[in-house]
């Protein structure tokens, strides 16, 4: 995968789950996970919950 972002993204740079998990909780989201997918070249799908904003 890594090689294939090198190759057709712009930065070929492939973001790591730590780096989504990060990025999720400082936006306040929680129960952070990932899902694998059977597609080819498909590594996982990140699933994260957020409550609703409330006054």
């Amino acid at each position: 995968m890594g090689l294939n972002m090198l190759v057709e993204t712009r930065g070929g740079y492939n973001y790591t789950h730590a780096e989504y998990r990060t990025w999720l909780e400082e936006a306040g989201f929680t129960d952070i996970g990932s899902t694998p997918l059977a597609a080819a070249g498909a590594n996982a799908a990140i699933i994260a919950r957020k409550r609703p904003y409330t006054s």
